[in-house]
């Protein structure tokens, strides 16, 4: 990403609660809906970036991406970053799609970690500040 350019993330554990992503667990189908949704709102957003003709109230997930926008000067260049794993095909296919109905590239990157770091990194994240953290010394 250069200077200047606008960037948006969509971060799907950000988005959806845990609590409604807990019920989504056991419902045919919600996960795809909500991904939908989000996908939506990111494609509305990259639309009127600048903010004009946009209706928040109508489309779910629209005001909390425009919370995650950087805007640094440039909006006619825009990165999107989504943290998700995309672990499945039709997962990726939505942004291959939007990548390419905009005219612009699509990249995926991974990474890779020792399973015993992201154990530590998923504790420290479920135990609020002032638990001891180094249980699995990766503080």
């Amino acid at each position: 990403v250069e200077r200047g350019e606008t960037v948006l993330t969509v971060d799907y554990d950000e988005l959806i609660p845990l609590a409604k992503q807990a019920k989504m667990v056991g419902e045919e189908g919600a996960w795809k809906k909500e991904r939908e949704a989000i996908g939506g709102a990111v494609s509305r957003l990259l639309e009127n970036i600048d903010g004009a003709g946009s209706n928040d109230e109508a489309v779910p997930y629209l005001w909390q991406l425009k919370e995650t926008c950087l805007v640094s000067g440039n909006m006619a260049k825009v990165t999107v970053l989504v943290d998700d794993n995309n672990y499945l095909s039709s997962m990726r296919k939505p942004w291959h799609k939007l990548a390419r109905d905009r005219s612009a590239g699509f990249c995926q990157i991974f990474v890779c970690f020792l399973f015993g770091f992201c154990l530590g990194l998923a504790w420290r994240e479920s135990h609020p500040p002032g638990w001891v953290t180094d249980v699995f010394g990766f503080c």
